[in-house]
């Protein structure tokens, strides 16, 4: 069965190069404003090794894409995690949620989605994210995303902005996100590579502001069906 789904992989990308570039939402914290094109499926997969007191290992963190309408995109998420103290490995609960295009933006605009989704986990938590993003030029570009989620019967609020240049198909990043809350500030930076239009690779870290610790991650973005173009 792997064997089969790696040849339909190898099969979809190499078949599919020459068409629309990859819209990837990695690396780094911010949600993409972009929806894909419609009956565009896409896959991005990584493995993320966090160490904030104790050691943390998510792999793989798998998003899948899938371009429903010309403005209306379906999302659904999950990850194993690996904890090391204690030693236990669990599978988190999937989260479907929908990424609506709202402006198209321009040079003067930013272009803006929105994003309602729901946790299916045990404490249901379901909130909205606004991500907008725009490119000041050629090579210089800037993301943003603001969120609330509710859970536990409460509110918490969330932020990310990133700045990026892009250097022929290589994008560099550097972030900051976190809860609005106090000592919650992160930063993170790195750089995805576009090997080929449909598929781009990355690797980035960061780190808290207030206290010791870090994360490093590395992934793989991927076109598996192209739509209309």
């Amino acid at each position: 069965m792997k064997h089969i789904l790696f040849l339909y992989f190898l099969y979809a990308t190499i078949g599919a190069i020459g068409q629309d570039t990859i819209s990837a939402s990695r690396p780094g914290q911010c949600i993409s404003s972009s929806v894909l094109k419609q009956g565009t499926l896409q896959i991005q997969t990584g493995i993320q090794f966090d160490d904030f007191g104790s050691s943390t290992l998510e792999v793989p963190t798998t998003l899948l894409r899938y371009g429903l309408t010309k403005n209306i995109e379906i999302r659904v998420y999950d990850q194993f995690t690996k904890l090391f103290t204690p030693e236990e490995l669990t599978l988190n609960t999937p989260q479907a949620s929908l990424l609506i295009n709202v402006i198209k933006g321009n040079k003067k605009i930013p272009e803006l989605a929105v994003q309602p989704y729901i946790d299916l986990s045990n404490s249901l938590s379901t909130g909205m994210i606004l991500s907008g993003s725009n490119s000041l030029n050629e090579v210089w570009g800037y993301s943003f995303n603001l969120a609330e989620n509710y859970s536990n019967k409460s509110w918490v609020a969330y932020y990310a902005f990133a700045v990026n240049y892009t250097y022929k198909k290589t994008t560099f990043f550097v972030e900051t996100f976190g809860d609005m809350l106090p000592d919650a500030t992160q930063f993170d930076a790195g750089f995805g590579w576009l090997m080929n239009p449909n598929i781009q690779l990355d690797l980035y870290g960061g780190t808290n502001a207030h206290f010791d610790g870090y994360f490093i991650s590395g992934g793989i973005c991927a076109i598996l069906k192209h739509g209309k173009l």
